[in-house]
C-alpha cells in the first residue's frame, strides 16, 4: 500500500479527487492542511470516501494557515459528521502531547523523538498506523504494531535544468 504525503493545497486536493476511482485499494492519502478554509479538503475526503479511501489527515499542522490550530482544525472537521478520515499527530518529541491523546483512533507521524518512553508508550497504547522515518532505530521499527516507513527518494536538484529530460 502506497502512502503519498499530500499537502492540502487546492490542486493537489483537486488531483486527489479526480483520481479516487483510480488509487481504490491502492493508496491512502496523508493529508496535511494548510487553508483554514476546509470545503476543498472537505471535497477531496467526500470523493476519496465515495471509493472507499479512508485518508489520514494531520490535524496538528506545522505549515500554512492552520499552523498551531489544531483544535480549530479538529471543530471544523467534525463538523461534517459525513466524512471519514483517520486523525493523524504529528509528534517531534513531545511525549506529554501523546499521554492525552487516545491513540487508539489516531494515526501518529513520527518526524523526530524516538525514544524508549515514545517506544514503550505506542506499544501499550498502539495509534491505528505509526508513520515512521526509514532512518528510526531497528528497535522503534521492530517494536512498534502497523508501522509505515517513510521516505523521500526524490533527488533534489539546484535548477530544473540539471534534471534529465525523460525519467
Amino acid at each position: 500500500m502506497y502512502f503519498p504525503f499530500m499537502r492540502g493545497k487546492q490542486f493537489e486536493l483537486a488531483a486527489l479527487q479526480e483520481i479516487s476511482n483510480i488509487i481504490q485499494g491502492k493508496c491512502v492519502p496523508v493529508i496535511e492542511p494548510v487553508k483554514k478554509n476546509i470545503k476543498r479538503l472537505e471535497t477531496a475526503i467526500t470523493a476519496l470516501n465515495t471509493n472507499n479511501i479512508v485518508p489520514i489527515v494531520i490535524i496538528n499542522p506545522e505549515i500554512g494557515e492552520l499552523r498551531g490550530l489544531s483544535k480549530e482544525l479538529q471543530l471544523l472537521l467534525s463538523a461534517n459528521k459525513k466524512l471519514q478520515y483517520i486523525p493523524c499527530i504529528k509528534y517531534a518529541g513531545n511525549i506529554t502531547q501523546l499521554k492525552s491523546i487516545d491513540l487508539q483512533n489516531h494515526a501518529i507521524y513520527v518526524e523526530s523523538g524516538i525514544s524508549h518512553e515514545f517506544i514503550t508508550h505506542i506499544t501499550a497504547h498502539p495509534p491505528i498506523y505509526s508513520l515512521l522515518p526509514e532512518t528510526s532505530p531497528q528497535t522503534a521499527i521492530k517494536s512498534v504494531k502497523n508501522i509505515i516507513i517513510i521516505n523521500d527518494p526524490f533527488q533534489k536538484k539546484k535548477r530544473n535544468a540539471d534534471y534529465p529530460s525523460k525519467s
